[in-house]
């Protein structure tokens, strides 16, 4: 393997890693307002989930998008 494809993988596992804590971000400001309605704690964890959940999509989709950026003259 290529350093490139190296990266490629190493790219979207971090993307891996940033939606899934992300989904337990948001599944914890769920339970947060489910067991405490006034709590307003429950902000503080959706929008970070939200936010990973984002950028891990976009880092396990868009990985060819990252290492074209990161190596634009290696010809295959």
């Amino acid at each position: 393997m290529k350093p490139r494809d190296l990266f490629g993988v190493a790219v979207r596992v971090i993307g891996l890693i940033s939606t899934l804590l992300g989904l337990y971000y948001f599944v914890a400001g769920l339970w947060v307002v489910i067991h405490l309605p006034h709590g307003s704690a429950a902000s503080m964890l959706f929008f970070p989930g939200i936010l990973f959940i984002g950028v891990g999509f976009f880092l396990m989709l868009g990985a060819g998008v990252v290492v074209k950026f990161l190596y634009p003259k290696d010809d295959e």
